[in-house]
């Protein structure tokens, strides 16, 4: 549309106003619809010469694509059926308005159809667009969410009651590395973050905010379903252990909940339970007495 409405502001009016105007005369009998249709005509005129008038405006400018090509086509068929009735109606003398009517009909269809696969393409960006999000949002070797999402979860949580946040932290991993290769290395990851996952419940979110470092965020969460989660897990290292692996899986881990009193936001929770993870780390390591 031209950025001036008025000339299609107008012609909308004297449409409503010549509608109103034929039914008034008709109903009253003062003149009937046939005797009324010429400025009905001149207001299709009007029409069909509006929309060239906006088709060049457009063309002008976003160029000739595919609406431009869309709406030019309908036009010469709204165009053609107009005359056809036009030249029936006045030369002919004879109403045959099913041309006219098939015209519009071709003009609407045309018009929906551009509509409607518009929308599919914006869906179709959507789609694409929500792809690229749960990428970014995601670690694409353990497939957990990914310290950009952690970010934004923290962003949007600033003083999340009740909620607890779990702070693990692998050992051996760069033994794993340096004696295996990195290949290996990706495995003892993908291999921890599964027990991760299975120790603490589906309600719970985890993720991969470094290298070898995770968390898990527990809304509603009670100290006992921590300590129980933190025992599957050293269940899980146990039975891992059991088998043929030249590399145990260890994992440190360390926890606190948010506690309005002493946490300015969750960042200083997140910090509270990294000081536990490590405690844990260096007990682990041997460096403190268990």
């Amino acid at each position: 549309m031209p950025e001036d409405k008025w000339a299609a502001g107008s012609i909308t009016f004297l449409s409503v106003l010549n509608m109103a105007a034929c039914v008034l005369l008709h109903m009253t009998g003062v003149l009937e619809f046939r005797n009324a249709v010429t400025f009905t005509h001149i207001l299709m005129a009007m029409d069909i010469l509006y929309l060239g008038y906006a088709l060049v405006h457009y063309v002008k400018k976003h160029g000739m694509d595919r609406i431009a090509k869309t709406n030019i086509v309908g036009i010469i068929i709204l165009f053609a059926a107009f005359a056809a009735d036009i030249i029936f109606f006045y030369v002919i003398s004879t109403v045959v308005d099913i041309l006219g009517r098939t015209g519009f009909l071709v003009y609407i269809c045309l018009l929906a159809w551009l509509a409607a696969s518009d929308s599919m393409e914006k869906l179709h960006e959507g789609q694409k667009a929500a792809i690229y999000k749960e990428l970014a949002l995601k670690d694409i070797l353990t497939g957990l969410y990914s310290r950009n999402a952690y970010d934004e979860w923290e962003r949007d949580n600033q003083h999340p009651d009740k909620t607890a946040i779990v702070m693990l932290d692998l050992n051996n991993l760069k033994k794993c590395n340096d004696r295996y290769g990195h290949e290996a290395g990706d495995t003892y990851l993908k291999k921890a973050s599964e027990m991760i996952t299975n120790a603490f419940s589906q309600e719970n979110t985890v993720y991969r905010i470094g290298g070898d470092e995770f968390c898990v965020i527990m809304p509603d969460a009670k100290e006992n379903s921590i300590e129980g989660a933190m025992d599957r897990l050293k269940e899980l290292q146990k039975q891992y252990k059991g088998t043929d692996h030249s590399v145990e899986v260890e994992i440190a881990c360390g926890y606190a909940f948010y506690d309005d009193n002493v946490d300015q936001s969750f960042v200083d929770t997140r910090k509270r339970a990294d000081t536990h993870m490590y405690e844990n780390k260096r007990m682990l390591k041997g460096k403190e007495p268990r």
